[in-house]
């Protein structure tokens, strides 16, 4: 069995999706609004559980609305998965920079305490 990129389908399909507007998957990933999308996500899914669960057992073959139900809600959990990771990158980095920018703080004042120390002809030979 090949196994298909859902956002190759996605294209393949020229599928849109039905959030404020019929809108493309640039345009998913380009709002702004996580909220909406989280919601979007969450009439989705709804709407794919309206078709029961499928077992091993199961012998009907899925609508073509199922199944493009179940791609649009695997293509706004991967967008809303990007968006999410990409907040906590953010915020982990901006973290990183606050901390290293303390620590250059630091550096900076033990530095001028042991330039302080120095006797003037040892200042005067550190000159440039």
């Amino acid at each position: 069995m090949q196994t298909t990129n859902i956002f190759e389908e996605a294209v393949r399909r020229n599928l849109t999706f039905d959030f404020k507007g019929q809108v493309t998957i640039q345009q998913l990933y380009a709002s702004k609004d996580l909220a909406a999308l989280e919601e979007y996500e969450a009439k989705l899914n709804e709407q794919v559980e309206k078709f029961g669960k499928r077992t091993r057992k199961t012998t009907t073959a899925k609508s073509a609305e199922q199944e493009t139900l179940e791609l649009q809600l695997a293509i706004v959990s991967r967008i809303l998965d990007v968006k999410l990771q990409e907040i906590e990158d953010r915020k982990l980095e901006k973290e990183n920079k606050d901390y290293n920018a303390s620590l250059d703080a630091l550096i900076y004042e033990k530095q001028q305490e042991a330039l302080k120390s120095l006797s003037i002809e040892e200042l005067k030979k550190l000159k440039k």
